[in-house]
C-alpha cells in the first residue's frame, strides 16, 4: 500500500503543474484551493462586511494568484503569504472600483488612514502597496526563499499548544533558532538599506547584538541614541519579536491589516474547554471545507487555516467576534416610462449554490472555493473590469436612443414609432443589472454566485448592486446579435456567457464564450412604450423568462409570449 504522505505532491510541485500543466487541467488547482481555502476565506472575512462578500474577495485573490502563476510569476512554495497579501490587495483595489461598502468599517477606516503615495490619484490600492514597501518586518520577510517564508509562517499559524489544544503534529510553538536567525539577519539588513540616517545604519550591528545577547537595556552609544530614534525603538521592537518568537508582534506587522480590535478587553483564549477558544473552532469549517456553512465568522485578530481550528493571535488572548451587520435594501431607480418593481428587502441568505466540483472551464473549479479576479493582485495583473456606475440611475434604459426620429413618409406625415428598437443597453461596455416583470425586483444572476461550477444555471435573486454576479454587458457580434456576459472573473467564470436552453422550458446557463455558437447569441429589443427589454435566442426564437418570482428561481428559454411578464425585463443599473 503506498504511503499517502509520500504521494501527496507538495505546493511547489503543484505550481509546477498549474504553470505546464494544459490549461484545462484543474487538478493541481483545485488541491491548492483545498489547502488553502479556509484560511484565505477567513482574512476576506476580517475586510468585508458580509460572508457573500468575503467569498467573492477570496475567490479574487485565488483568480489572480492562480493567473500570476500560469503567467510564470506568483508563489512556487509560499502560497499562504502571497494568497493572503492577494486578498489584502483586492480589497483595497474594491475601495477603488466603488465597492467600499461591501468592505468591513474596520478594513475601510485602516484604508482611509493610510498616507496616500500619488498626489494625483487618490488610489487606496496604491497606499496598500505602499505600506507593504515601508514595513521592515514584511521586506525582510518576503526578501526570504518562498520556502523559508512557507515554514514560518506554518509556525506563525500553529497553536502553541495547551493542556486542552495540543500543538499541531509536527511543529512546535517557535521555528528552530536557524529560522528565525534568516529573517533575523533579513531584517537587519532591510534597516540598514532603507533608514536614512547614518547613524541608525551605524548603529546597526549593536542594535542586533543587544537583541541576540539578551540584554535588555543598551549601554553606551546606543543607550543614548534609543530615547531620541522612534525608528530604531520601533526597530529594536520587531527584533525582539523575530528572536523571542512573539507572534503577537509577527502576525499583525506580516499582515499590516490583522482584524479590528476587540471590544472587551483580553482574555485567555484557552482558558477554559468552554471559553473562547472552544467558541472560536465551534465557528470554523472542517479541513478541506470549500465554504463555510451558517453564519459567517467575524473575527477580530484571528485567522482559521484548513487542516485544524487555530486561533493566530491566541497568545494576545484575542477571540472576537464580529457580528454581520444589516444593510438596507438598495433603492432601484425609476425608469422615465416604466414602473419600477418593488424591491424586496435583500436578506443574509443567498441562493444555494451547487455543491463544490471540478468543471472544465480555466482555472480551480472551487466552488466558494476558489473564484475571483485573477491571482495578479499581489502582483500587477489584469484588472478588474469595470463594474457598474456607483449611481446605478446613471444607465437606467431610456425608451428610445436620445435624438432619434421617425422617417418621414413620402406624402410628408411621419409614421408611427416602431413598437421596439435595439436596447440602448446594448454596445455600451457596461455592466446592467435587469429585472423579470412581475418578480419583485429580482435580477438576473448566475445561481450561487461566481463562485459556482463552470455551467451553473441563470436564476434571479435579490438585488445588489456590488455584487458581479448580477451584473450583466451586452456586446454586438459580427452578425448583428448580442453576447450576453456577466462581470464574474473567477477561475469557473471569466466572463462567461448566458447560454439558452435547446427547447421550451430547458434551463439558460453560463459557459465560456465560444464565437459562432448560436446558443449564446441573442436579440435584444427594447420597447418604445415602456423601455422593457425582451430577450431572445436568435437561433430557437425562445425568449429568456423566469419560472417563478421568489429568489432562486430558475431562468429558462421559453415560447416567446408577449403576455408573459417574467420575459419582460427592466434596466435597474
Amino acid at each position: 500500500m503506498p504511503d499517502p504522505v509520500a504521494t501527496t505532491p507538495t505546493d511547489a510541485e503543484l505550481a509546477g503543474r498549474i504553470r505546464g500543466g494544459p490549461e484545462r487541467d484543474r487538478s493541481a488547482a483545485d488541491e491548492i484551493a483545498d489547502r488553502h481555502r479556509a484560511a484565505v476565506l477567513a482574512y476576506a472575512d476580517l475586510c468585508c462586511r458580509d460572508l457573500r462578500a468575503a467569498e467573492e474577495l477570496a475567490d479574487e485573490a485565488f483568480a489572480r494568484t492562480l493567473d500570476a502563476v500560469r503567467s510564470g510569476s506568483g508563489p512556487t512554495d509560499g502560497w499562504r503569504p502571497y494568497l493572503l497579501a492577494a486578498v489584502r490587495r483586492a480589497a483595497a483595489r474594491w475601495a477603488d472600483t466603488g465597492r467600499e461598502p461591501s468592505l468591513s468599517e474596520g478594513f475601510a477606516s485602516w484604508l482611509r488612514n493610510l498616507p496616500c503615495t500619488d498626489l494625483t490619484e487618490a488610489s487606496r490600492r496604491a497606499a496598500a502597496v505602499a505600506a507593504e514597501e515601508a514595513s521592515l518586518l514584511l521586506r525582510a520577510f518576503r526578501s526570504l526563499p518562498e520556502s523559508s517564508q512557507a515554514n514560518l509562517w506554518r509556525y506563525l499559524e500553529a497553536p502553541a499548544g495547551t493542556p486542552e489544544t495540543p500543538a499541531a503534529p509536527g511543529l512546535t510553538p517557535a521555528p528552530d533558532p536557524a529560522a528565525r536567525q534568516s529573517l533575523y539577519e533579513a531584517y537587519l539588513q532591510a534597516y540598514v538599506s532603507h533608514t536614512p540616517n547614518r547613524s541608525c545604519r551605524h548603529l546597526v550591528a549593536a542594535l542586533g547584538d543587544s537583541v541576540r545577547s539578551g540584554i535588555s537595556a543598551p549601554t553606551n552609544e546606543l543607550e543614548l541614541h534609543l530615547p531620541r530614534c522612534g525608528s530604531c525603538r520601533s526597530a529594536r521592537t520587531e527584533l525582539v519579536a523575530v528572536h523571542a518568537w512573539q507572534r503577537a508582534i509577527l502576525i499583525p506587522a506580516l499582515l499590516l491589516w490583522p482584524g479590528e480590535p476587540p471590544a472587551d478587553p483580553p482574555v485567555a483564549a484557552a482558558a477554559a474547554p468552554g471559553g473562547a477558544a472552544a467558541n472560536a473552532s465551534a465557528h470554523q469549517p472542517a479541513a478541506g471545507s470549500r465554504r463555510f456553512l451558517g453564519s459567517s465568522p467575524r473575527r477580530s485578530g484571528v485567522l482559521l487555516t484548513a487542516g485544524a481550528a487555530v486561533v493566530v493571535l491566541a497568545i494576545v488572548g484575542v477571540v472576537g467576534m464580529r457580528q454581520p451587520q444589516s444593510q438596507a435594501a438598495p433603492a432601484l431607480p425609476a425608469l422615465p416610462t416604466a414602473a419600477t418593481p418593488a424591491s424586496s428587502p435583500p436578506t443574509a441568505s443567498t441562493s444555494p449554490g451547487p455543491s463544490a466540483s471540478a468543471s472544465p472551464s480555466p482555472g480551480p473549479s472551487v466552488s466558494a472555493t476558489t473564484s475571483a479576479s485573477a491571482a495578479t493582485a499581489a502582483t500587477s495583473g489584469p484588472s478588474t473590469p469595470a463594474g457598474p456606475s456607483p449611481d446605478p440611475s446613471a444607465s437606467a434604459a431610456s425608451p428610445a436612443p436620445a435624438g432619434a426620429s421617425a422617417p418621414a413618409s413620402p406624402t410628408g406625415s411621419t409614421s408611427p414609432p416602431p413598437a421596439t428598437i435595439p436596447a440602448t443597453i446594448v454596445g455600451g461596455g457596461r455592466y446592467h443589472s435587469i429585472s423579470a416583470g412581475g418578480s419583485g425586483g429580482q435580477v438576473l444572476e448566475v445561481s450561487g454566485t461566481c463562485s459556482s461550477p463552470l455551467g451553473a444555471a441563470a436564476d434571479i435573486n435579490t438585488w445588489w448592486s456590488d455584487h458581479t454576479s448580477e451584473q450583466w454587458t451586452f456586446t454586438t457580434n459580427p452578425d448583428g446579435t448580442v453576447r450576453i456576459s456577466d462581470n464574474c472573473y473567477t477561475p469557473t467564470h471569466v466572463h462567461t456567457v448566458l447560454t439558452a436552453g435547446t427547447a421550451p422550458g430547458t434551463n439558460a446557463y453560463l459557459l465560456d464564450y465560444s464565437p459562432g455558437n448560436p446558443s449564446q447569441e441573442w436579440r435584444v429589443l427594447q420597447s418604445t412604450a415602456t423601455g422593457a427589454l425582451t430577450i431572445t435566442n436568435s437561433a430557437t426564437g425562445l425568449a429568456l423568462a423566469t419560472t417563478a418570482t421568489n429568489a432562486g428561481s430558475t431562468v429558462v428559454t421559453n415560447t416567446a409570449s408577449a403576455a408573459a411578464p417574467g420575459q419582460s425585463w427592466t434596466v435597474l443599473s
